[in-house]
């Protein structure tokens, strides 16, 4: 086992090596808005705003396909029910993550793409509020998503980007809250 898994990665850092020699990858930033909220798995409001902004390396496979890896700042937020022994309260949850989705681009045409990928996310801070008072809450520090999306190439350095993230894992222990975000983003690469 170990012996194929070391066969498979050195085959593996040979191609990307070979790759980056025939400057088949390029790196670049990209920034948007998000449409947030949380879902339950039967439903979902996006009535939240934030913002993204990160680093992306497009790995040029072969004419058809890409690789893009991403390092993403995402703030993301939702209502959220916290049982109450007299009522039931309705706070809004703001959470903010380092997002590294693995996104295959598939070109459609030459200059749109389709996307798809798994997503893992670092909590780096949160903050619920009901009535403008800070109600205490324990959210997980990790988070999956898978993500879906196209790209469009404007031109050869600048590129936009929409993409729909759905959490799978539970943000909250005990509660069946996931993210939920369409993001909007342009971007540019800087081209070998």
């Amino acid at each position: 086992m170990i012996q194929r898994f070391l066969l498979l990665l050195l085959i593996t850092s040979l191609s990307i090596t070979k790759s980056l020699s025939q400057n088949r990858t390029s790196l670049g930033v990209k920034v948007g808005v998000n449409f947030t909220g949380f879902h339950t798995g039967t439903s979902t409001y996006t009535g939240e705003f934030g913002l993204n902004a990160g680093l992306i390396v497009d790995h040029k496979i072969s004419n058809f396909l890409s690789i893009q890896p991403e390092l993403i700042f995402n703030e993301k937020a939702g209502n959220y029910t916290i049982p109450g022994n007299e009522m039931v309260i309705r706070a809004t949850s703001k959470v903010k993550y380092i997002d590294i989705p693995i996104m295959a681009k598939i070109n459609i045409l030459e200059s749109i793409n389709f996307q798809l990928g798994p997503q893992v996310g670092f909590l780096v801070a949160e903050k619920t509020e009901y009535n403008s008072d800070v109600v205490e809450t324990t959210p997980k520090v990790l988070d999956l998503a898978l993500n879906g999306g196209f790209g469009y190439q404007i031109k050869r350095n600048i590129f936009l980007q929409a993409r729909y993230s759905y959490g799978v894992k539970e943000i909250f222990e005990n509660e069946n809250y996931k993210n939920s975000v369409i993001s909007l983003s342009i971007g540019y690469k800087f081209q070998n």
